[in-house]
């Protein structure tokens, strides 16, 4: 009888053991917040990362996407990101700025002008930032490249004194931009990316800087007739993750989340650059007239970014080290291409 009774506790107490429990099967969701569309290359990449962060973490994470905004604009998001309501979101440059001041140094106007200075400004200054974001509680994805903005709008501006009367956009919360508007004297309409389409539509917007490949996906393109062929500043965004949401998994698994979330913006941070000349063609084709700056007034627009930048960085305070090293190596570059030339 005794023996009897521990062989069908033994044979519980196995299946017990066996049996999965609810915590264990139940993976930790990580609700991610995502600007763009549902059906687009970011909404759909992070959608892929969270499967295969849930096939190597062996069912213990994975990711849910809220696309198009849904949960609301960058205010709203933080917002929800502290309460714990959302774990994390793609964020712009400019919206990851009012976490991270500096995160946005490299989308200061007309600083930047093409490829080449870019990937050598970021081989040295994209860890410092994303080592910056750690500090304020975030883990990021590397830099997702956005492309150049360039003005869009529904009349022609080839001057500076052409943009007075226009009703140009700038994203909610951006000191850059605001600042960059004022000391143009021009003032701007603040409005959170969500908003954006809607305003052009309604005739409150005729004027946005986008990228070409923003413009298509955004919709923004139908609603525009002029883009002027001068990169006006670099964007770029990461995918934010807070070291809250991070810490309800082991220290492994989190770095399994960053390796895998890397791996694939990787992908988008190229097909973005790849994409930049097709979508400028696209939108030519559709109509859209590309206006040309002359020497002179391109002249002009460099030397007002200049004092832009000189006022920004009074009131914003960036790290002043960082941004030194940023010139210096924008003038490297220059002086390189320089000597090529000769």
């Amino acid at each position: 009888m005794y023996k009897r009774l521990l062989t069908v506790s033994l044979l519980a107490l196995a299946t017990i053991l066996a049996a999965p429990s609810e915590a264990a099967a139940a993976p930790v969701v990580f609700k991610i917040s995502v600007l763009t569309p549902d059906g687009s290359l970011l909404n759909e990449t992070i959608k892929a990362a969270g499967k295969e962060v849930f096939e190597k973490t062996q069912g213990r994470a994975t990711f849910k996407v809220y696309p198009g905004g849904v949960m609301g604009n960058n205010i709203v998001v933080q917002r929800k990101i502290k309460a714990g309501q959302l774990h994390g979101a793609s964020f712009t440059a400019g919206d990851m700025s009012a976490i991270y001041n500096d995160f946005q140094i490299m989308s200061l106007p007309m600083l930047l002008s093409n490829y080449d200075e870019v990937d050598a400004v970021r081989a040295a200054i994209e860890p410092k930032l994303l080592n910056g974001c750690k500090e304020y509680g975030y883990q990021c994805s590397i830099l997702v490249d956005s492309g150049f903005a360039y003005m869009m709008s529904n009349a022609k501006v080839t001057e500076l004194s052409q943009l007075k009367g226009r009703k140009i956009w700038i994203p909610q919360g951006d000191p850059v931009s605001q600042i960059t508007m004022e000391s143009l004297g021009v003032p701007p309409v603040a409005l959170p990316l969500t908003d954006v389409l809607t305003a052009l539509q309604t005739g409150l917007l005729d004027t946005v800087f986008t990228s070409s490949v923003g413009a298509l996906v955004l919709q923004w393109w139908t609603k525009v007739s002029h883009i002027l062929d001068f990169p006006l500043l670099y964007i770029y965004g990461t995918v934010a993750l807070s070291q809250k949401s991070l810490d309800r998994v082991s220290p492994e698994d989190q770095a399994i989340i960053m390796e895998v979330l890397n791996k694939h913006m990787r992908k988008v941070d190229q097909a973005n650059r790849n994409d930049a000349t097709d979508a400028l063609k696209t939108l030519i084709k559709q109509g859209i007239s590309l206006e040309k700056l002359s020497d002179a007034n391109a002249k002009e627009f460099r030397r007002q970014a200049d004092i832009a930048i000189q006022k920004i960085n009074e009131k914003s305070r960036f790290n002043d080290e960082l941004l030194s090293e940023i010139r210096s190596i924008i003038a490297k570059v220059r002086a390189e291409k320089a000597g090529a030339a000769k």
